[in-house]
C-alpha cells in the first residue's frame, strides 16, 4: 500500500480533500455523463487550448497518452500535474518534488483510500463535453492551489 507522508496527509486533511473531490464527482458523475453521452474521443488540440485558457502550459505525451503540465518552482519544491483522459474519465495526478525527491504522484481518486481506508473508493469525474472538462480541470487546479498553499505554509 502506498502511504502519504504525514505533512502531505495533513495538508489534504486541512483542505478537506475527500469532501471536495466527492462533491466534484457528484457533479460530474456516471449518471450525468450517461444522459449526455460519455465524451470518449478527445481532440488533443482542443484540450491544449483549454489548458492554455486556464493559464497552464502543457505538452501531450503521445506514447504514454497523457497531458503534462509544465512544472514550476516554489523554494525547495517543484510541482506540476499530469492529466489522463480515458473513456470519458478525468484522472489528474498532482506531482510534487522536494529537492528533486518525488513526494506526491498519485491519481486524485486514490487519496481518499490513503486518507480514510484502503477499501474506500472515490470515483474520478466523468466528462460529457469540453465544457465539462474545462470546469473539472478548473476545480482540480483550484484544489491543487489550495493544497500547495497549505503545504508551503507548513515550512
Amino acid at each position: 500500500m502506498i502511504f502519504l507522508e504525514p505533512r502531505i496527509k495533513q495538508a489534504l486533511l486541512d483542505m478537506d480533500f475527500v469532501e471536495k473531490y466527492e462533491k466534484l464527482y457528484m457533479r460530474f458523475n456516471d449518471d450525468r455523463a450517461e444522459m449526455n453521452g460519455r465524451f470518449e474521443n478527445i481532440d488533443i488540440d482542443i484540450v491544449m487550448k483549454i489548458l492554455n485558457e486556464l493559464g497552464y502550459e502543457a505538452k501531450f505525451d503521445r506514447k504514454e497518452k497523457f497531458f503534462k503540465i509544465k512544472e514550476n518552482k516554489h523554494g525547495k519544491y517543484t510541482y506540476g500535474a499530469h492529466i489522463i483522459l480515458d473513456v470519458g474519465i478525468v484522472d489528474m495526478i498532482w506531482i510534487v518534488r522536494e529537492n528533486k525527491k518525488l513526494i506526491l504522484a498519485s491519481p486524485l481518486a486514490v487519496y481518499s483510500r490513503m486518507l480514510i481506508d484502503v477499501d474506500y473508493r472515490t470515483k474520478s469525474p466523468v466528462i460529457g463535453s469540453y465544457e465539462d472538462l474545462k470546469e473539472i480541470l478548473e476545480i482540480e487546479f483550484e484544489m491543487f492551489d489550495e493544497f500547495r498553499s497549505i503545504l508551503f505554509e507548513q515550512e
